[in-house]
């Protein structure tokens, strides 16, 4: 039986992290040692990614969509990823 994404704590997320591709379009890419469901996997993260859309849009002059993957390593951090999930995610659940 596989596993919530919202039953894990902030290390187990931030690790989760370290095993998947960030905003691929293939399951596989989510896949994890968690046994967090793949889709469940994919919508976290893809949440994820629009939170750091949403980042770059308010902090860097003149952001458009092509500039993510240049901007994605200055935002995929611990810290934003800790925020989107006590603040956008975990909110009513936690």
């Amino acid at each position: 039986m596989k596993k919530h994404i919202y039953n894990l704590g902030i290390r187990q997320i931030q690790k989760l992290r370290k095993q998947i591709v960030l905003c691929s379009v293939y399951l596989a890419d989510y896949v994890n040692t968690y046994e967090i469901d793949e889709n469940e996997t994919s919508d976290f993260f893809d949440g994820f990614a629009d939170y750091l859309t949403e980042l770059m849009q308010e902090n860097e002059t003149d952001y458009n969509d092509s500039k993510f993957a240049d901007l994605l390593p200055k935002y995929d951090n611990a810290e934003n990823l800790k925020e989107y999930f006590y603040n956008y995610c975990c909110g009513a659940t936690c």
